[in-house]
């Protein structure tokens, strides 16, 4: 649904537009019912959504071209040469931007009138975000969730290989050291000789004989 779209505004050259669509998401949002507050908390959970995907993009130094609102949710539309595990971090930018808005609401003062404009935007910051949230962390297309889970064996991935680094960094040091010891042992007469009799004694009493 590339086509349809009309630009409203830019802001830090970063486009906010709006389809035609939009208005039925939002009905369709609000179960087809008279809620003004809840159609605009439609409109501000989308846009708040792909807030948190643009905030990633920037973070790992792409760029973002504009923010679109349609009937089935928003699109944030980027580039930028980023590795497989920032394109994952940058899916999980929109989920948790959502999970800060509920969390955030949920720990405010839950005491609003009834059906009024405060306890819609409550309602939708809270219930539907949650159910929005679950949705979109489904491993499916064109869901967050596609990509989001990615991060997992990805990250676990760069762990183990920076272990790994580490252990192997770890034996060429160790080795160093040996071929150095032995460098100056050769040098040094008495030491080899001390040595000698040292791994000897160790071998007599049972002893490990040591790196040395």
């Amino acid at each position: 649904m590339d086509r349809g779209f009309a630009t409203l505004l830019r802001v830090g050259g970063v486009g906010l537009r709006i389809h035609w669509s939009a208005p039925l998401g939002a009905l369709a949002f609000a179960a087809l019912a008279f809620k003004p507050w809840a159609w605009a908390g439609f409109f501000f959970l989308v846009l708040w959504h792909d807030l948190g995907h643009a905030l990633a993009v920037r973070a790992f130094g792409g760029r973002v071209y504009d923010i679109g609102v349609q009937a089935l949710g928003g699109a944030c539309r980027w580039s930028g040469e980023v590795t497989p595990l920032q394109r994952a971090a940058v899916s999980w930018g929109g989920i948790l931007s959502q999970a800060v808005l509920l969390v955030a609401v949920h720990a405010a003062d839950p005491s609003v009138p009834p059906g009024g404009a405060l306890a819609q935007l409550r309602e939708t910051a809270t219930v539907a975000n949650a159910l929005l949230l679950a949705v979109n962390l489904l491993p499916a297309r064109p869901l967050d969730g596609a990509s989001a889970w990615r991060l997992v064996p990805l990250a676990a991935e760069r762990i183990l290989g920076a272990w790994r680094a580490r252990r192997e960094a770890r034996r060429q040091r160790r080795r160093l050291h040996l071929v150095r010891d032995r460098d100056e042992l050769a040098d040094d007469p008495e030491a080899f000789a001390a040595e000698a009799k040292e791994m000897l004694r160790r071998i007599r009493d049972g002893e490990p004989p040591g790196e040395g």
